[in-house]
């Protein structure tokens, strides 16, 4: 992510929206439609000038698991030109890619 910025100065929240801007993929408007802090986020895609999505949605949620924290993320979208070609390549390397800033977010959380 190379840019995220709330619009009309929001600061989030149910029905509010940002603009996010990922290298090399394009930029995106937000619409949150679901705001549960700190339990629960969710979004879909408004608009979007990326060559390989045409639609996506997110839902983030965080459960608690024993003396943790489990993370449960579920994701869909609708590929468009060249995203409905390389689907079968990124679904493995984004399973990589968020597996590892999991990781990386479990070890920041629990270092001393």
């Amino acid at each position: 992510m190379t840019h995220a910025q709330w619009l009309d100065g929001a600061t989030g929240g149910l029905g509010h929206e940002r603009e996010v801007a990922l290298r090399a993929l394009g930029r995106f408007r937000e619409r949150f439609i679901a705001w549960e802090p700190p339990h629960r986020f969710a979004f879909t895609i408004t608009a979007t000038t990326s060559p390989m999505i045409h639609q996506l949605g997110e839902d983030y949620r965080l459960e608690p698991e024993g003396a943790g924290t489990q993370l449960r993320w579920t994701m869909g979208s609708s590929p468009r030109g060249v995203g409905k070609l390389a689907t079968p390549l990124l679904r493995p390397l984004l399973r990589s890619i968020l597996g590892r800033a999991a990781r990386n977010l479990d070890r920041q959380l629990t270092a001393p």
